[in-house]
Parts: structure tokens; C-alpha cells; sequence
């Protein structure tokens, strides 16, 4: 057997096996789109998921912002009215306790004047008792004019 004659046999069955061989890339490289086709596909709708969900939970949480925020408000609105009811009444207690103290302040004043004016009563009264007891001592001793 010749050069050629090997030839004649080797070279198809090289040719088949590069044939084979790029055959077995190609269908690689396909089952590797289709496969990161699929890939991107299943990325895309979790993504889409994800992004529904997100929505979905940003609209829930900006109706409880909006609750919470009203309620503060409200509350917000209660507290200055309560202030302001405690301040009003802390104003009229001041008030009161100033009168009341004035009151105080004039009882006592009062209460002076009136202990000084009823010393002086009787002072004044003790001085007449001891001159009508003199007196009455003095009709005592007077002789009896019969």
C-alpha cells in the first residue's frame, strides 16, 4: 500500500472527524445560547418579579407613612391643645395663689390692725374700769351724807 492509497482512507476519516468535531462546537455554542437564552429569560422575569414586589411593598409602606404621619399629626395637634389647657390652668392657679396670697398679705395686715385696735380697746377699756373703780373705792369711802 502506497502513500495515496493511505491517504484515501485517512483523509475522510479526518474530514468526518473535524466534521464531527465542529458539528459538537456548534452544537455547544447553541446549547449554550439556548441555555443563556433560558438564563437571561429566568433573570428577566425574577427581576420583573422582584420589581413587582418592590412596587407592591413601596405602596403599601408610603399608605402607612401617610397613616403614621396623619396620626402624628393628630397627636401633634392634641399635645399643643393639652399644653395650652395646662398652661390656661397654671395661669388661673397663678392668679388664684397671687389673689389668695394678697388676701393673705391683707388678713394679716388686717389681723394686725385689729389686735393693735382691740390692745388699745383694752388698754382704753382697763384704764375706764380702773377709774370707775377708783371712783366706786372713793363712794366707798365717802362718808354716808344722811
Amino acid at each position: 500500500m502506497d502513500w495515496l492509497d493511505i491517504f484515501k482512507i485517512v483523509v475522510p476519516i479526518i474530514t468526518s472527524l473535524i466534521v464531527t468535531m465542529v458539528a459538537m462546537v456548534l452544537w455547544i455554542f447553541r446549547r449554550e445560547e439556548q441555555t443563556k437564552a433560558a438564563q437571561d429569560s429566568a433573570t428577566k422575569e425574577y427581576w420583573q418579579t422582584v420589581h413587582k414586589a418592590l412596587e407592591s411593598m413601596i405602596t403599601e409602606l408610603s399608605g402607612r407613612l401617610t397613616a403614621y404621619n396623619q396620626r402624628a399629626d393628630d397627636d401633634k395637634k392634641e399635645l399643643h391643645a393639652r399644653v395650652a389647657s395646662v398652661e390656661k390652668q397654671f395661669y388661673d392657679f397663678k392668679e388664684h395663689v397671687a389673689g389668695e396670697y394678697l388676701k393673705r398679705e391683707l388678713w394679716g395686715s388686717n389681723h394686725q390692725n385689729l389686735e393693735r385696735k382691740i390692745d388699745n380697746i383694752r388698754t382704753d377699756f382697763g384704764k375706764e374700769l380702773r377709774a370707775i373703780s377708783d371712783k366706786l373705792e372713793r363712794w366707798r369711802n365717802e362718808p354716808k351724807r344722811s
